[in-house]
């Protein structure tokens, strides 16, 4: 069972935005110890609410004194003041104010504050693994989705992730938002002292019951990445094993990110994009071929009537996994201009069961960018290739800027004769290039059994065996 990484105080996890001051309470009944980074000194003071004020000279370590309710500093060591950082901690974890309106989030484990920039702080929850998934997997997974096994899957997940991200000569390891992964901490407070537990009653069981298990990829903890919807296409990521693939289980539950509808209006697009004249139109000019409509958006621009211009491929909508809809607008706005051509060479057999296909295809518009193609066996979808092996001819015969617009690739299927097709996948139309017949060797299996020996609970066979359908 892979191990943990042997600290007390991992993982480290950056907590709310910076801001000044950064004020912590003490739970009822226990008191305060704040420890001086800089110089291991530390201090034992009453319950009641301590803040780090900070500037360009250090960080300045203030508590509320009980008896006259009025904001003093606390002496750590033989100062009140610190180079940084400073670590604030009780049995019974940290509460730390939002400090706009009152409420306050309880943390397990200490809050060190950090020096962030010349004038600002940042808060960071150090603690232990398991304390810190007792925060994240509900904040990932709802609690309510009680099958142990889906929440023990996420637990093992997030703590794959946090591992594979671990920082450990910086200040923290990860942040808690959907930049990194989401955590709550325990609970949170209302101004008026009323307590919300947020860790889940069938998350942390599920935490538990994994307790330092994670996955591993050569040696290394896994980047495990996961999202809560990913339109039935998963995207590949940065990693070997973060390959694309569908997912049919995305409509499994009501999922209001799976299908979405909006709008980008001709005037917002003028507005953003003033240089390329009067817009005419938007170009997505590639895709990354996994999925519905060619795949998610790899390039895009906005066309114009003085030029064009590339842009983010999210537009500011959900996500780059959108293909054009259509509607009324001032000015024509035309998404997705498909314009896929080619051809399908050759069909044919490269061994028993193993078809074998070659051709060429690219976007007309965007000329120099690969496409993709889809292989249809007998109707059915076998496979996608990228159409960028190296065709000169095809990129002098189209005076295309590059050459990489081949495609080439095999499939296992059965002996016989089969119809090929080939579509050209432009996010639009994706049209048929071309169909052919194929016929693959076959005939009936053969083979010789050479042994048969006597292991005293049975017979053990030896021998071998040939489908000239298959491979």
């Amino acid at each position: 069972m892979p191990r943990e990484r042997a600290s007390a105080s991992f993982p480290p996890v950056q907590t709310w935005p910076p801001f000044l001051p950064i004020t912590m309470a003490v739970p009822a009944g226990q008191q305060m110890t704040v420890t001086d980074g800089a110089t291991s000194a530390t201090a034992t003071g009453p319950a009641t609410l301590y803040k780090i004020q900070i500037d360009a000279t250090a960080m300045h370590i203030l508590f509320l004194d009980p008896a006259d309710q009025t904001w003093k500093p606390f002496v750590v060591g033989a100062a009140s003041d610190s180079a940084g950082p400073v670590t604030f901690a009780t049995p019974a974890g940290v509460r730390m104010y939002n400090g706009a309106d009152g409420t306050s989030r309880q943390y397990r484990g200490s809050i060190r504050i950090v020096r962030a920039s010349p004038n600002a702080a940042a808060a960071v929850n150090v603690l232990d693994m398991q304390s810190y998934l007792y925060g994240v997997v509900p904040r990932e997974m709802p609690d309510s989705w009680v099958l142990p096994a889906a929440l023990q899957s996420q637990a093992i997940a997030a703590r794959s992730y946090a591992l594979s991200v671990a920082t450990p000569n910086s200040a923290w390891d990860i942040c808690d938002t959907t930049a990194c992964q989401v955590y709550g901490g325990e609970a949170t407070v209302a101004a008026n002292g009323t307590a919300t537990v947020i860790e889940g009653t069938n998350a942390s069981p599920a935490v538990d019951a994994t307790n330092g298990i994670a996955l591993y990829y050569q040696g290394a903890p896994a980047f495990t990445q996961f999202s809560s919807s990913n339109g039935g296409q998963v995207a590949p990521g940065s990693r070997p094993y973060l390959v694309a693939k569908a997912d049919p289980y995305d409509t499994a539950a009501v999922d209001p990110n799976h299908d979405w509808t909006a709008q980008i209006t001709a005037a917002a697009l003028q507005a953003a994009y003033p240089t390329v004249g009067t817009v005419q139109g938007i170009e997505v000019t590639s895709r990354d071929g996994a999925g519905d409509f060619g795949g998610r958006i790899v390039a895009v621009q906005v066309v114009g009537s003085s030029g064009t211009v590339s842009t983010n491929t999210y537009l500011g909508l959900k996500s780059n996994y959108w293909t054009a809809g259509g509607g009324p607008s001032q000015v024509p706005v035309i998404l997705n201009r498909g314009a896929a051509i080619g051809h399908l060479e050759a069909a044919g057999s490269a061994g028993p069961g193993i078809l074998s296909v070659k051709g060429w295809s690219f976007n007309s518009i965007s000329k120099e960018v690969p496409d993709f193609v889809d292989v249809y066996i007998d109707n059915v979808l076998a496979g996608r290739l990228p159409a960028n092996v190296n065709r000169p001819d095809v990129g002098a015969a189209y005076g295309n800027t590059s050459p990489y617009h081949g495609f080439t690739g095999t499939f296992q299927t059965t002996g016989g004769t089969h119809t090929v097709c080939v579509k050209g996948i432009d996010g639009v139309t994706n049209p048929t290039l071309n169909c052919m017949s194929a016929t693959l060797p076959s005939g009936n299996p053969f083979g010789n059994l050479e042994s048969v020996t006597d292991i005293g609970t049975g017979v053990q066979l030896t021998g071998w065996a040939i489908d000239p359908d298959t491979a």
